[in-house]
């Protein structure tokens, strides 16, 4: 049985938002991360797509 890669929070909350979560509050929720970490997990995945997150 091969090991299951554990996903760092910046790729689960990019997965949630990927998969059609409507905000990062439901997404934080689900992770059950406290909101301002996930707003700031956003804000750097938002920066380094640049012009792709728009």
């Amino acid at each position: 049985m091969a090991a299951s890669k554990r996903l760092t929070p910046i790729e689960r909350l990019a997965e949630h938002m990927a998969e059609g979560c409507p905000t990062v509050i439901e997404a934080a929720h689900r992770m059950r991360l406290p909101i301002q970490d996930a707003e700031r997990l956003w804000t750097r995945i938002v920066r380094s797509l640049g012009a792709q997150a728009r």
